[in-house]
C-alpha cells in the first residue's frame, strides 16, 4: 500500500509539472522579477528596517551577499563585498545615525545608511574569530556598543575604541 501511495504521489507531481504548473502556479511571472545578484534560491537572513528611515532595508543572504533598499523594497542594490559579507548570524543595530552590523567576526559600522562600512575594531578583534551573534549599541553620547559571541561578551563604552569582555 506504501509503495503505491508514493507511487500516485510521484506521478501526480510529475504530470503537475510537466503540464506547465498547472497544479502549483505560474513558475515564473512575466517580467515582475530581474535576478541581479549572486546566488541560487537560497534563503534569506535579518531582514532589517532601519527605525530612522522607513525606507531604508537590508537583507542578507546564504551566499554572503548584502542587499540594500533605499525605496521600501521596491529596488534593491548589492553591497561590495568588501564593505559587507556574510552578515546574516546576528541582526544589526542602529544608535544615532549609526549603523552597527556583524561580518562574521568583524564588526562593521556604517555612517551614511549603510552605503559604506568600515571597520569598528582595527587590528585584531578583542573575541579573537569567534562569529558575533548579538550586538546592541547605546543611544548616547557615550555610544556604547555590546558585542555577543559563543565565547562571551564584549563592552565598550567609546564607540568602539576599546573593548573589555564583561561575561563570558
Amino acid at each position: 500500500m506504501n509503495r503505491t501511495m508514493a507511487r500516485i504521489g510521484l506521478l501526480t507531481f510529475l504530470a503537475s509539472f510537466l503540464a506547465g504548473g498547472l497544479v502549483f502556479g505560474q513558475s515564473r511571472p512575466s517580467g515582475d522579477f530581474e535576478n541581479f545578484g549572486m546566488g541560487g534560491g537560497g534563503g534569506m537572513f535579518c531582514p532589517t528596517i532601519s527605525p530612522d528611515d522607513p525606507k531604508l532595508m537590508f537583507v542578507a543572504c546564504d551566499m554572503s551577499g548584502v542587499y540594500r533598499s533605499t525605496d521600501a523594497g521596491q529596488t534593491w542594490s548589492l553591497l561590495h563585498l568588501q564593505q559587507l559579507r556574510s552578515a546574516l548570524n546576528c541582526l544589526p543595530t542602529f544608535a544615532g545615525g549609526r549603523m552597527y552590523w556583524a561580518s562574521m567576526a568583524q564588526l562593521r559600522v556604517s555612517k551614511d545608511g549603510g552605503a559604506n562600512w568600515s571597520q569598528v575594531v582595527e587590528g585584531p578583534q578583542p573575541w579573537k574569530n569567534s562569529v558575533i551573534t548579538h550586538l546592541a549599541a547605546g543611544d548616547g553620547a557615550k555610544a556604547a556598543l555590546l558585542v555577543g559571541t559563543a565565547d562571551g561578551v564584549w563592552l565598550s563604552a567609546d564607540g568602539g575604541k576599546q573593548f573589555r569582555q564583561v561575561f563570558q
